[in-house]
């Protein structure tokens, strides 16, 4: 312990008194094992630019010294200059041709040359080369390198290998199911979790990882008993509650969802995610007052998002204020001018106002942009009736039916009927709600219809006239 404290204060000493040299541009002079520990220091602390330009003036000074070539090499390749590093190393493999090092640090280098086959072939000598203790980091530092380059299959093989290696390593175990999980191994993942958990119960991380595996099945049952697991352990753990309440609201369960998110907040009123997901549970529950509140908390933090600003001014309008739901609308809308779900809605938002004119012209233009979307016909001919007649609503409907020629959507017969009945058709009117219902059993208690409650009564009674008729 005092020789590392020694060995710890020596090397700041020696950082120090380089750093002064370099700063009045004096002769600067150590011995080897002093510039590794001066190099190791900038490494340790990320300093990388400081690390290199340190083996620079070491390797002039030691031209013959492998472990300062090898160590400036390894920091070529992790300023992305695998080429260089590369005929460096190229040297140093027959200066010392039984330094495992070496050859791991060329195998990562032809990994990012993507030479994998060549790069495969040098990890393996590293492995054959190395001793017990060294022989693990070498596979798992494979498989990271071969993962991040986008060699999937490669790395599992690696990762398979290292738990070959040593079973019962934590460290193993997990890393190789976060690559599990993120390469969308999830079965695999949950097996090596497990296994972890058995070992060490008490690691919270595990539990928490074992839910996002979960979770990514879409098994969010099981997501839930892992994560409170993981709360018993660490009970102020915000990403574990945040993640709980998002199981909870993909389950439609809303309140647990508001319960869990609402403990993650009190843990960490930044975050983002719970604040969004929070607005969106209550929602959800059709409590709209905290459903803005919490959104308008995640708008303080991020005022630029432009799909959150959409979503607020919906809440307004579910609110009964469309003025403020234009508003917040139209900012999205400048945010994101590409977005034509942000016109459609505005001209919806419109149509209820009866701001007709103006939300005549946003409804054009998301056709204009997205002529393949259904909702903006049935929105247009809702405009139509209102600002010019039903017979040109009707007319709007069926160039949408041609339209849609290979689609069969029971909205546009339903309008028909709609329109129909509005203009005395009665028997045409019926004809088309059978022809709705037998695409879609219409529900009138759940159906958002666009035109006003009025008319939707109106038809309701038609509808039983029309039936009557028919009879």
């Amino acid at each position: 312990m005092f020789e590392e404290d020694y060995q710890g204060e020596e090397r700041i000493q020696n950082v120090n008194k380089y750093e002064d040299l370099l700063k009045k541009k004096e002769p600067i002079f150590f011995d080897v094992e002093e510039f590794e520990g001066i190099i190791d220091f900038y490494i340790e602390n990320n300093q990388i630019n400081s690390a290199y330009r340190a083996t620079h003036i070491a390797s002039r000074l030691y031209p013959s010294s492998v472990e300062i070539l090898l160590k400036k090499s390894q920091l070529l390749i992790d300023k992305d200059k695998p080429e260089e590093a590369l005929k460096t190393l190229n040297n140093l493999r027959f200066i010392d041709p039984g330094n495992a090092d070496i050859f791991l640090a060329i195998g990562i280098s032809l990994i990012k040359m993507e030479r994998v086959t060549e790069a495969c072939r040098n990890i393996d000598k590293s492995f054959d080369l190395s001793n017990k203790e060294d022989a693990l980091d070498i596979l798992m530092a494979a498989a990271d390198q071969l993962h991040v380059s986008g060699y999937q299959e490669e790395a599992a093989k690696y990762w398979q290998r290292a738990l070959e290696f040593s079973p019962e390593n934590i460290n193993v175990l997990f890393d190789y199911a976060v690559f599990c999980t993120e390469t969308k191994a999830n079965e695999k993942a949950i097996e090596l979790l497990n296994t972890a958990i058995e070992i060490d119960p008490f690691f919270e991380i595990s539990w928490y990882n074992l839910a996002f595996a979960y979770s990514n099945n879409s098994d969010f049952i099981h997501a839930i008993e892992a994560l409170d697991y993981a709360i018993a352990i660490e009970p102020d753990y915000p990403e574990a509650l945040y993640m709980k309440g998002l199981c909870h609201f993909y389950l439609s369960d809303n309140k647990e969802a508001i319960s869990a998110l609402v403990e993650c907040i009190s843990l960490d009123s930044l975050n983002v995610d719970a604040l969004k997901l929070l607005s969106a549970s209550y929602s959800a529950e059709r409590d709209y007052e905290n459903a803005k509140y919490f959104l308008s908390q995640y708008l303080k933090l991020l005022p630029d998002q432009h799909d959150s600003l959409f979503d607020y001014g919906l809440l307004w309008f579910e609110s009964g204020n469309s003025v403020k739901a234009l508003k917040f609308i139209k900012k999205a809308i400048q945010l994101s001018p590409q977005s034509y779900l942000y016109y459609l809605n505005y001209g919806m938002v419109c149509l209820e106002s009866d701001m007709l004119t103006e939300g005549y012209s946003f409804v054009k233009k998301a056709m204009k942009m997205n002529p393949d979307d259904y909702r903006s016909w049935l929105l247009m001919a809702g405009y139509k009736e209102q600002m010019e007649s039903t017979l040109e609503a009707l007319k709007t409907t069926i160039a949408a039916i041609r339209h849609f020629k290979d689609e069969n959507y029971y909205l546009f017969y339903f309008y028909l009927s709609f329109y129909n009945f509005k203009m005395g058709r009665q028997r045409s009117g019926l004809r088309y709600f059978d022809k709705a219902n037998a695409l879609n059993e219409i529900n009138f208690a759940d159906f958002e219809v666009l035109q006003d409650n009025k008319n939707m009564v109106k038809f309701q009674k038609f509808l039983i006239k029309a039936k009557r008729l028919k009879k």
